[in-house]
């Protein structure tokens, strides 16, 4: 009786993190961002072990303009799992974005102060 009490527990578990995770991914494609990463959230929340719930999270961030979220979970999904290749071209993508963006954030400071001085001379 105990034993299929476990065997049934385990089932209603693995059922549980499956719908978490689907749920996740449908909000994902519905472009509803912040539900997707409160649900998201949830599960990494529940299944700490499982890289799939942070490489779906960095998802998540990364298609709300979150890099730095989405890089620290791709990177924790790769840590459990040093053979997910999403997680490493993701990470690739991500921070060649980063030094872009720094770039592009370097040249419109230039462009400002060049306004500002050219107004104020």
């Amino acid at each position: 009786m105990k034993q299929q009490f476990y065997f049934h527990y385990k089932q209603f578990l693995i059922l549980y993190f499956l719908c978490n995770l689907l749920f996740g991914v449908c909000l994902l494609a519905s472009e509803k961002l912040n539900n997707a990463i409160e649900k998201l959230k949830l599960n990494v929340e529940n299944y700490p072990d499982s890289p799939n719930t942070y490489d779906r999270l960095g998802e998540a961030y990364m298609q709300n303009g979150q890099t730095d979220l989405a890089i620290m979970n791709y990177n924790k999904s790769l840590e459990l799992n040093p053979n997910n290749e999403n997680a490493t071209k993701m990470i690739d993508l991500l921070n060649v974005q980063l030094e872009k963006n720094n770039k592009d954030g370097d040249f419109r400071d230039i462009l400002i102060l060049s306004a500002v001085l050219f107004c104020v001379v």
